[in-house]
């Protein structure tokens, strides 16, 4: 990723934008995605997020009370990796 990379760019621009993805799951992929963008926020620098924010990111969705929190977190875990 460039050095001034965004997390929203990042995940309209290259998750998202996949032509070598089924459309259901680019349709799945787009809750944890929603997801990172609502905590990190869309100008998050993709070089700033570290393993601790990772960590701050689990303990907030777990408080959301939503289904498939650990898929959520695979595919957070496979985008950002």
């Amino acid at each position: 990723a460039p050095a001034k990379a965004t997390l929203g760019e990042f995940l309209r621009g290259y998750v998202l934008s996949r032509p070598d993805v089924k459309p259901a799951t680019l349709e799945v992929w787009q809750q944890p995605c929603r997801n990172l963008a609502e905590f990190f926020g869309d100008d998050k620098p993709l070089r700033a997020i570290t393993t601790g924010d990772g960590d701050q990111f689990k303990a907030w969705l777990l408080t959301q009370k939503l289904a498939a929190v650990a898929k959520r977190l695979s595919f957070a875990r496979t985008f950002l990796h």
